[in-house]
């Protein structure tokens, strides 16, 4: 049986960020006191100058138990969709700045072994889900970009309100050209 998994808007996919790489390690999964749990990936992956980058991604709520049943291990090949949050790290004494994705989609149908990273080699296709013996997904939209208005005065969650989007008086704009930030 296939699964579904919920599907951001229009306007949420134009604030994304789109990483293809490599995980650096095996997915860690952590429970909350609560009763929540995470999963958070390492992923490297190639810039536009050459230079290798590593994200952090993070993934909570409805997808998680999807995740874990991908199977995913130190170099299977990911890609994350979602957005990016810079975060200042002193710790070496130098500032640092880290880029982490809360992670939206994972795309998995590709999957590479750590092998296959050290030699160049392309990546196999995932022809069954590992699970159920049905096609691999290509891809799930993965609901996880929180902040710290979306938890009580307890710590837990807050339950999930439907919100309204008002349209963009400019959708093309043809006033304002907002140059992407330089990382």
């Amino acid at each position: 049986m296939t699964e579904t998994s919920p599907q951001p808007s229009a306007a949420g996919l134009a604030a994304c960020t789109f990483r293809a790489g490599n995980l650096t390690k095996d997915p860690v999964i952590r429970s909350f006191p609560d009763g929540n749990s995470a999963a958070y990936l390492r992923i490297a992956y190639t810039d536009a100058d050459g230079q290798t980058r590593y994200v952090s991604a993070e993934v909570r709520r409805r997808n998680l138990e999807w995740l874990e049943r991908q199977n995913l291990r130190k170099g299977s090949f990911v890609i994350a969709i979602g957005r990016e949050h810079e975060r200042y790290n002193d710790y070496r004494g130098e500032d640092e700045t880290i880029l982490r994705v809360s992670l939206m989609a994972c795309h998995t149908s590709w999957d590479r072994t750590p092998e296959d990273a050290h030699t160049g080699s392309a990546p196999r296709p995932q022809t069954k889900h590992p699970d159920d013996n049905e096609p691999a997904k290509t891809g799930a939209f993965i609901d996880g970009d929180f902040t710290g208005s979306d938890y009580d005065t307890t710590g837990r969650l807050k339950p999930e309100t439907p919100t309204t989007e008002t349209p963009d008086p400019n959708p093309y704009g043809d006033e304002w050209f907002d140059a992407a930030p330089e990382y």
